[in-house]
């Protein structure tokens, strides 16, 4: 498979069109056209950037596959991931390879922030401690204090937000790290 060959059905798996991928690439569509007709071959730095777009290595993309001793077949390539890098799924619109949706982000950072305004509100309770008693009863310090300066919505809204960015923020991770482990489990499970 030839260098224009690789760079075509690495775009079509992505999803993408030639003027998409000449924009991420910061080059011509005219360019990227003769370089996947193999009429032309991409500069050094064009071929890095390529690579960094795709996840594979530059080596993966300039080396030909050799044929094999049957006419018509193709060896496998020589780095494995490169074989699966056809295969990946398409990004989201507008999104760079290899990074985080913008969504996934904000959900992030919605989530450090409700922790670190409920780590706030839990200082304020420890440096202004507030003796407050309802129906005859000492409430706790920081019982106390949230409902001495009425701040009981504060962490009710604190909470949900640090419960939905942290389910939509780090939940696709976490089940892709747990799959990661019980693929590891069941293989070592195996083994016994």
């Amino acid at each position: 498979m030839t260098l224009g060959e690789k760079l075509q059905r690495l775009r079509k798996a992505r999803g993408w069109t030639q003027e998409q991928l000449a924009e991420r690439a910061g080059v011509s569509r005219q360019s990227l056209s003769k370089w996947e007709s193999d009429g032309a071959l991409p500069d050094t730095a064009n071929v890095i950037t390529m690579a960094d777009l795709f996840g594979v290595t530059t080596d993966y993309l300039l080396r030909e596959e050799r044929r094999s001793s049957v006419e018509g077949t193709e060896e496998a390539p020589d780095e494995p991931a490169a074989a699966a890098a056809a295969d990946i799924a398409p990004d989201a619109p507008g999104q760079p390879a290899g990074r985080l949706p913008h969504w996934m982000l904000a959900a992030r950072w919605t989530a450090v922030a409700a922790a670190l305004g409920l780590i706030g509100l839990r200082l304020g309770a420890s440096l202004d401690p507030v003796n407050v008693y309802l129906d005859g009863e000492r409430l706790g310090p920081f019982e106390g204090y949230l409902f001495h300066n009425d701040l009981g919505w504060a962490v009710k809204l604190l909470g949900v937000a640090l419960f939905f960015g942290a389910v939509m923020g780090f939940g696709p991770w976490l089940v892709q790290l747990g799959r990661k482990w019980f693929t590891r489990f069941r293989g070592w499970w195996g083994e016994m």
